[in-house]
């Protein structure tokens, strides 16, 4: 039987967090990477502390060298995606896992070899700008990030992450998008 890998990805604001804690209760999956919190450990440790693309932000990584936003998301994302590749050996023997992240691209799924891991990659999406103002509202309740002055930087990387056409596109304004996606996994995994 194959491992089951839950990837899900897209910008912030999306609800890949409140996603993958639904999936795990549904799964009875107790194992759930986030990678902001991945991040900030090996930071809080001293790791990684050095690569600027590992230390930066999902919208702000372009600025490092002054690159196209899309370009500088991809190198932050493969700084991230290299710590995580070493996190998951301590993995290796569960059988179903959940990662979630910003950093998260749909080319990762190739990090898993198809003879030992089922793999659903989903990303989440706005249809509008003001959706994800009004998400980003309520998220600064808990914390400061500059996803409001960032916004078009994040729909352009949005717009980047809806092209790869061989992953579930799921628009986060669909209604119970969180049953169809268990749904989704479920049938697959029969």
């Amino acid at each position: 039987m194959l491992k089951t890998v839950i990837l899900i990805g897209g910008v912030p604001g999306t609800g890949k967090t409140t996603l993958s804690y639904y999936l795990a209760s549904k799964f009875e999956c107790d194992k759930i990477i986030n990678l902001d919190t991945m991040k900030n450990i090996l930071l809080a440790h001293k790791i990684g502390s050095k690569d600027k693309y590992f230390k930066s932000t999902t919208h702000e990584s372009y600025l490092i060298e002054n690159l196209d936003p899309v370009d500088g998301f991809i190198k932050h994302c493969n700084s991230i995606q290299a710590k995580l590749k070493q996190c998951l050996n301590n993995f290796k023997d569960d059988n179903f896992l959940i990662i979630e992240g910003a950093q998260l691209t749909p080319d990762f799924i190739d990090f898993f070899s198809k003879d030992e891991y089922q793999v659903f990659y989903f990303n989440l999406y706005s249809y509008n700008k003001n959706t994800l103002l009004h998400r980003y509202d309520k998220k600064l309740k808990i914390r400061y990030y500059p996803w409001k002055e960032n916004i078009d930087v994040i729909l352009k990387i949005q717009e980047y992450l809806r092209s790869f056409k061989h992953v579930y596109q799921i628009a986060i304004q669909e209604f119970n998008y969180s049953n169809s996606i268990y749904e989704i996994i479920r049938e697959g995994m029969l």
